[in-house]
């Protein structure tokens, strides 16, 4: 698991162009915000910054089961597929991950646990006998990371047969990366997001200044503190600009079910047809097709029910 660590702001629409304006204009590669930075008190010595600037397309498509387990909990698992729009040539252009997102890793209220399992295509075969390839989610996960994700789910209480498609978040991502000593630092990132569900949709902005998740991750107490004392400084300078921007570090999965004024119980009879109909769309072979996974699944649970009872 890595550990990221995320301040996040709303930005209202029609601030958002202006914001990155002014976030390009301090923290871009002519900027003057990093150096003033690099320079204050105990800095020194420490590594110049420089930033890049770029552009992104993220397609995160949301998973979660019939008790919106993971919309309860604040935790998140989605299939990512990204597009380096400002570079086509970078090595994470066309990269696909599935992701799960954990809340409350530890005490700071800005980290978040992420683990990262490599992809699959979903199979056309409705003649495998590995039920699992044609599974809505475990489908999409590459075989040899299907038992380790089922084992990090199951640490959450998450059954990782259970899950289905639900919410679609689109986001177009203007960031700067920051660089220290030619090593990742930090990103801002500005998103354009819009949340997708069957025919409802919802589009927000948001900032959000994250270190370096790699660096953050395997860095001792001691580093980690210079880090955070840096992304405090970053973030003093633009709350200070831009104090009506708003703190909200809920996740972009909640947000978006909120936003889109969903109930939190999502047991009326719109959501179990929207579900019916999202199962179907995601389905492959046809409706009798779907009918023997979801049966075969019921079939393999209540065996190792049995199992466990005897």
């Amino acid at each position: 698991m890595r550990v990221e660590n995320e301040y996040k702001l709303y930005v209202p629409d029609t601030l958002a162009d202006a914001v990155w304006v002014w976030l390009v204009s301090e923290f871009g590669p002519d900027g003057s915000a990093m150096r003033s930075i690099d320079s204050g008190p105990g800095t020194s010595g420490r590594g110049r910054f420089t930033s890049k600037v770029a552009t992104d397309r993220m397609v995160d498509q949301y998973f979660d089961n019939d008790r919106w387990q993971l919309l309860h909990s604040g935790n998140g698992v989605r299939l990512r597929s990204r597009q380096v729009l400002s570079d086509t040539t970078d090595r994470k252009h066309g990269r696909k991950l599935m992701q799960i997102k954990i809340n409350h890793v530890d005490d700071n209220a800005l980290n978040r646990g992420e683990y990262k399992f490599k992809t699959d295509t979903l199979t056309t075969d409705t003649a495998s006998t590995d039920l699992r390839e044609r599974h809505f989610f475990l489908g999409l996960v590459a075989p040899f990371h299907r038992d380790s994700i089922l084992r990090v789910l199951s640490l959450y209480g998450v059954d990782g047969d259970s899950l289905h498609p639900t919410l679609l978040l689109d986001q177009m991502r203007r960031r700067i990366y920051l660089y220290r000593d030619t090593l990742a630092f930090a990103t801002l990132r500005l998103d354009e997001v819009t949340a997708r569900l069957d025919d409802k949709h919802h589009s927000s902005h948001e900032l959000e200044l994250e270190l370096n998740e790699i660096g953050y991750t395997n860095d001792d107490s001691t580093g980690r503190v210079e880090m955070e004392r840096i992304s405090a400084l970053i973030k003093e300078r633009v709350v200070g600009r831009w104090p009506m921007l708003k703190q909200d570090q809920r996740p972009k999965y909640l947000k978006a079910w909120e936003a889109m004024m969903f109930p939190w119980d999502c047991a009326t009879q719109e959501f179990q047809e929207s579900r019916k109909k999202r199962i179907r769309s995601w389905s492959i072979g046809g409706g009798g097709a779907v009918i023997v996974l979801i049966v075969a699944l019921a079939v393999r649970r209540n065996r190792k029910r049995a199992s466990h009872q005897d």
